[in-house]
């Protein structure tokens, strides 16, 4: 029960990003949730990440190719990682 509930929460929250994001980000940009700043100082480690203090969009435009990357100067931007890594991390610890 409790991973069809989860399953369901998630399919739920995939369609209102979806519905509300676009198909491509189209509306991220007008929403003021992402940026297409990308000057060159703004990506560490060979442009992995992405730290842009004076950028308040959590999401900003890759470089290369399509789709987004997180910003992480922003205080959302360090909770999605942090959650993430919860994510991935918690069924390891669990193991011990």
């Amino acid at each position: 029960v409790g991973l069809l509930l989860l399953s369901l929460i998630l399919v739920i929250t995939a369609i209102y990003l979806a519905g509300n994001v676009g198909t491509f980000g189209e509306r991220m940009e007008d929403a003021g949730i992402m940026s297409d700043d990308s000057t060159d100082d703004n990506w560490k480690l060979g442009g992995l990440i992405y730290y842009n203090k004076a950028d308040s969009a959590v999401f900003a435009q890759k470089r290369i190719g399509a789709g987004v990357t997180i910003n992480l100067a922003t205080a959302a931007g360090k909770l999605i990682v942090l959650a993430l890594l919860l994510l991935i991390l918690l069924p390891l610890i669990l193991l011990i």
